[in-house]
This record gives C-alpha cells, sequence and structure tokens, in this order.
C-alpha cells in the first residue's frame, strides 16, 4: 500500500504544471536559435525540477530531525488551549479556522480517535503513534506527554516548559542555518565570479584546439549545471518561514492585481521577445525584451511582501492588547471596540472590518476567517487560529495574547538577521552579475577583432608568402556565432538563477524573483554593450594601428 501511495505521488510531482511549462523552454531555444548553444537551456527544466519535485521531497527528509515553525506553534497552540483547564481529549482535537499543522495535527487527532473512540486511553495511544512518528522532535515530545498523562502532573506547566524549549530549539536553529547560509552563498558568489575565467579559458581553448567550438558549448552547461546544484542547495539551507499566507480563497484586491498583472506580463514578455529576436537578431537585446515586462509584477509583488511585513508590525501589538482586553471584557464585539481607540497602522482597516461584521451578526468564527484571508499574513493565520480556538477552550486570552507577542517578537528578530544576510547577498550578486557580464562580453568581443586581425594576416601572407614565416602560430576561428549565442544563454539562464535564489534567501513569495530578472537583465545587457564599446576603443587601436609620423 505505501508502494502505491509513493508512486502516486511521485507521479504528482512529476505532472507539476510549472515544472511542465519548464520544459517548452530548451524546446523553443532549440528550434529558434537552431544551433548546439540552445542545448544550455536544458537547465531550465532541471532548475525548476529541483525547485519544484526535489526540493519538497529533500524538505520533508530534513524536517526528520530539527524542530520546524509548525511544530513550534503546535506546541504554542496546544499551551494556549491548556491554560482553559478542559478534558483531555480537547488538548489534542486543536480547531483552527485557516489552514493547520500538517501532519502533526493529523497524528493528534488519531490520538484522540485511538484513546476514546477505541478505548485505547490517551497514554497507550500517544506513545503507539510515537513509535510511528518521524519527526524526532515530535516523537520526542510525544514520549513526554505520554510520561505527564499518566503521572498525572500538571498539563499546563509541562506545556509551557516545552514551549519554551521549542522556541530555544529553533531559534538556536534558526541561526545556525543563517550562519550556514552565510558560508555557502559566499560559495556561491565565488563560484559566480570564477564562470568569468571559466568561459575565458574554454574560449581560448576553442581557438587553439581545432576551433571545436563543441567544447566550449559542454562546458557551459557545466557550469550552468554546477550553478543551478549550487542553488538548489541554497534554497534547502534556508530557514523556511514563509510571512505570506496564500489559499485558494482569494479575498484581498492586492492578490488578484497581481495575478492580472503577472498574466499580462507573461503574454506580454513572449510577444515582446519573439518580435524583438525576429527584428534584430541580438541576443542581448532579445533577453532585455523577455525580461522588461516581469518588472511590472516584481514591483507589485513587493509592495504586497511589505504591506503583510507591516500589518505583522502592528498584529504583534494587537494580539497582546486584544488578549488583555478580553480578559476582562469577555466579548468579541466589546473587546475589539475598546481595542479599536489605538491606532494600529495599516491593520486597523482590517480590524474595523471584522468588527463591524461581529457587531451585525456574523458569527465570530467566520468574521476572523475573513480578516486572516484578508490580512494575507502567516502570522495573523497562526495568531489568530490560537487565540480564537484559546477563548472557545475557556483558555487564559491575556496569557495567550503576551505568549503569542513574545513569540511574534522573537521570530521578527530572527528575520531581521536573515534579512541583513540576505541584502548582503543580494548587493553582491548585482555586482557579481555585471562584472561576469562585461568580462564575458569582453571575451567575445576581442575575440571577434582578433579574428578580423588574423584574417588581415592570412589574406596579406598569402599575397606575400614571406611573411607566413613570421606568423607565430596558427590557429582555427570557432564558430562566433555559436559562442556568441552559447554566452548570451548562459547570461540568461544566470539570471533566472540569480533570481531565484535571492528571492529564496530572502524568504519571499516567488513573484518578487520577477523584479530581481528585470533588474538583472537590465544590468546584464548595460555591462555587456558598455564592454563592447570600450572593447572596441581599446583593442581595435592595438591590433590595427595607425599610420605612423
Amino acid at each position: 500500500m505505501a508502494t502505491v501511495v509513493e508512486v502516486r505521488i511521485g507521479q504528482g510531482r512529476l505532472l507539476d504544471p510549472v515544472f511542465l511549462v519548464s520544459l517548452v523552454v530548451p524546446v523553443a531555444a532549440i528550434v529558434l536559435v537552431g544551433s548546439p548553444a540552445a542545448y544550455v537551456t536544458v537547465v531550465v527544466p532541471v532548475l525548476t525540477g529541483m525547485w519544484r519535485i526535489l526540493l519538497p521531497i529533500a524538505r520533508q527528509q530534513a524536517r526528520r530531525d530539527q524542530m520546524d515553525i509548525d511544530l513550534l506553534f503546535l506546541l504554542a497552540h496546544m499551551y494556549a488551549v491548556s491554560t482553559g483547564r478542559p478534558a483531555r481529549r480537547r488538548l489534542f482535537e486543536l480547531n483552527t479556522l485557516v489552514g493547520g499543522y500538517g501532519e502533526y495535527q493529523r497524528v493528534l487527532r488519531k490520538i484522540a480517535v485511538l484513546a476514546v473512540e477505541w478505548g485505547y486511553g490517551f497514554v497507550r495511544a500517544t506513545r503507539l503513534l510515537a513509535s510511528q512518528v518521524k519527526n524526532d522532535a515530535f516523537r520526542g515530545f510525544l514520549i513526554r506527554a505520554s510520561e505527564v498523562l499518566r503521572t498525572g502532573d500538571d498539563v499546563v506547566r509541562f506545556l509551557r516548559v516545552e514551549l519554551e524549549t521549542a522556541i530555544r530549539q529553533f531559534m538556536s536553529s534558526y541561526m545556525r542555518a543563517i550562519d550556514l547560509m552565510r558560508i555557502f552563498l559566499g560559495l556561491y558568489t565565488t563560484l559566480m565570479s570564477a564562470s568569468a575565467f571559466v568561459i575565458l579559458t574554454f574560449t581560448i581553448l576553442a581557438v587553439f584546439v581545432s576551433g571545436n567550438s563543441f567544447i566550449f558549448v559542454i562546458s557551459i552547461i557545466a557550469l550552468t549545471a554546477t550553478l543551478a546544484v549550487f542553488a538548489f542547495i541554497a534554497r534547502m539551507i534556508a530557514p523556511r518561514d514563509p510571512i505570506i499566507y496564500r489559499s485558494k480563497e482569494v479575498f484581498n484586491p492586492m492578490l488578484v492585481r497581481l495575478a492580472r498583472i503577472t498574466k499580462l506580463a507573461f503574454i506580454a514578455s513572449l510577444a515582446l521577445g519573439l518580435i524583438t529576436y525576429l527584428m534584430t537578431h541580438d541576443p542581448m537585446y532579445t533577453i532585455l525584451a523577455f525580461a522588461l515586462p516581469s518588472l511590472a509584477p516584481g514591483i507589485v509583488a513587493m509592495r504586497v511582501e511589505g504591506f503583510v511585513k507591516r500589518i505583522n508590525m502592528f498584529y504583534q501589538v494587537f494580539v497582546r492588547s486584544f488578549g488583555l482586553t478580553f480578559s476582562v471584557i469577555p466579548n468579541y464585539a466589546n473587546a475589539l471596540a475598546s481595542v479599536l481607540s489605538a491606532d494600529y497602522g495599516v491593520l486597523t482597516p482590517y480590524l474595523r472590518r471584522l468588527h463591524a461584521r461581529i457587531t451585525n451578526g456574523v458569527d465570530p468564527h467566520v468574521a476572523f476567517r475573513y480578516f486572516v484571508l484578508e490580512t494575507m499574513s502567516t502570522n495573523v493565520l497562526r495568531g489568530t487560529n490560537i487565540m480564537v480556538d484559546s477563548i472557545d477552550a475557556g483558555g487564559d486570552a491575556a496569557e495567550t495574547g503576551l505568549m503569542l507577542s513574545s513569540l511574534f517578537i522573537r521570530l521578527g528578530d530572527l528575520r531581521i538577521d536573515r534579512d541583513r544576510v540576505a541584502r548582503t547577498f543580494e548587493a553582491v550578486v548585482y555586482l557579481m552579475q555585471g562584472l561576469v557580464s562585461a568580462i564575458s562580453s569582453a571575451v567575445v568581443n576581442i575575440l571577434l577583432l582578433f579574428m578580423e586581425y588574423y584574417r588581415q594576416l592570412t589574406g596579406i601572407s598569402q599575397a606575400v608568402p614571406e611573411v607566413a614565416q613570421y606568423l607565430p602560430f596558427t590557429i582555427t576561428i570557432p564558430n562566433m556565432t555559436l559562442v556568441s549565442w552559447a554566452i548570451a544563454i548562459f547570461l540568461a539562464v544566470l539570471i533566472l538563477i540569480n533570481a531565484v535564489i535571492i528571492a529564496n534567501v530572502r524568504g519571499s513569495m516567488i513573484e518578487v524573483a520577477l523584479f530581481h530578472i528585470a533588474v538583472l537583465a537590465i544590468v546584464t545587457v548595460a555591462g555587456v554593450k558598455a564592454m563592447e564599446v570600450i572593447s572596441r576603443m581599446l583593442v581595435m587601436p592595438v591590433l590595427i594601428p595607425g599610420p605612423i609620423g
């Protein structure tokens, strides 16, 4: 049975729509370019497959021995519910308005079913399910919980200690991940800088070794694949703490606008790119034409992300105030009316909408659910799920609010450290992208000028045979069109890799990568075209000097 399930999961991953679309890229490039240089684009579906198929599998394996954010908030949820001293079954049946805790929540519900409906009892059911749990941290928690239930110890105190321990473990794991990410990103930028010299070396090798351009193309493919693997590993190392919650139910017009602009930008990118290629046949202008339309959805995505970050900043203040107020005024409408006497910035309109719904007779659970979906924040989702369920279970709202506020502040500090590393990496990547583009362009242009000069020498030697003995060596001219297109495709794929890795390192939504694609394309084309001018200004007088005197 497990084998059948695994096969179905594997087939489902292979049929991922993004991965299937990426398979079209190398086919289209090979058809349009019509040269071996187009084989470099094979790295696009490889990178997409790593991101959409291999990465979830690798993350699932990595989660087996660490404290992740879902488990952390599960413990916070259990502690908040326990402050109401409910029945044991209620501790294992946590209710959420939106989302959930995945496999962890399913295990807890199975424990409740086995303990009550099947008569196993909570101690035996917890130990039985703990033996089947793959995550070491969760398994250890279940074993300790079974001992507390067996001895009759204070569950609230136990869960408070477990939560504090989990917070320390998570923060320690997060900081180690940031340190490891900082080291690995340094290796990535070093490899990226070395790629320019790899291109230079294999270009010269192609000139002096029978003019075989295929060696150069293979080296470009290998270099691109290496960078893609490094990007994949960096994505695995980066901590997983998304700030935006996206569901099929979209209640915020900002996400609707983003989806619409992204679709229009995709269509415009294809049209503008193909028109530019057919009109100019210039690979760099084609790259720029393909990339520029992605600037608009990228900017919108960054605005959405900035909006959610401001929501998070005010929510950690609101949840503390609401918990303290609700403990004194145990009524949603009255507590919200009291809390709204203060200003919560961008969160205030959504709180007023929440208050209006509850005041007009809408079920509080439905109103809070709309509130979560409208704000799009994972912090709001987790905090609201915990606060509402704790109140339903008769929990201490003041203690829950203080606990959530403290937890969000700690996680915010970790996020600031991550953003600091990500911003430094982003600046270095932009600089290295420009340098690699400039050096690659210089190699191609100097080689083109040298070939022109060599043709002139060859023509002179054929006209005057005595000159041939003074030529120091004989070279074979490679297919420079192939070399130019191979480098252009390499730079295009490098833009894609760098944009995705910047977005992943920052923990941003994937649409933010579109902004980096556009900016990196501008940097790349500017570097290439500037170096074309500089190469002709500096190299031409050296190779073909003017008359003396």
